[in-house]
């Protein structure tokens, strides 16, 4: 028997995915046999998806308290924050124990996107209530 998850439990697993380890290898992008502004590159292009991906996680925490205060307010239900994940990559599933969690359908670049999602989410949250409970 399946059960219908709560407001309160998608965004608290929301919260837990989000704030995983993106898993950004320094070994995908340093090239040690490189010499000069090969290795430079490299190394810019490390440092610039680090920074992206905690500019990410960054924005995800100052969206999600005012996103969840809104949500619960505004009557939002879990079938809605479901509804607003459509057509993007994040998909929230039921575990073996029960527990709420979301995965990620990544491209290429998974470790700099999917706090970007998360952050959307929010967003959508925020901005685009009122448009899509019109559209309905």
């Amino acid at each position: 028997m399946t059960t219908t998850p709560t407001v309160c439990q998608i965004l608290e697993a929301l919260w837990d995915f989000a704030h995983e380890r993106p898993g950004i290898r320094a070994g995908d992008y340093l090239m040690p046999y490189a010499g000069g502004e090969a290795w430079m590159e490299s190394r810019r292009a490390l440092w610039r998806d680090r920074a992206g991906v905690t500019r990410d996680l960054n924005r995800f925490k100052r969206l999600y308290h005012p996103a969840s205060d809104h949500a619960l307010a505004a009557g939002i239900t879990a079938d809605d924050l479901v509804d607003y994940t459509r057509g993007r990559r994040l998909t929230l599933e039921v575990g073996q124990d029960g527990l709420y969690g979301w995965s990620y359908t990544g491209g290429q670049n998974y470790p700099t996107e999917f706090r970007w999602h998360c952050a959307e989410l929010l967003d959508d949250v925020l901005r685009q209530d009122f448009a899509y409970r019109s559209r309905r």
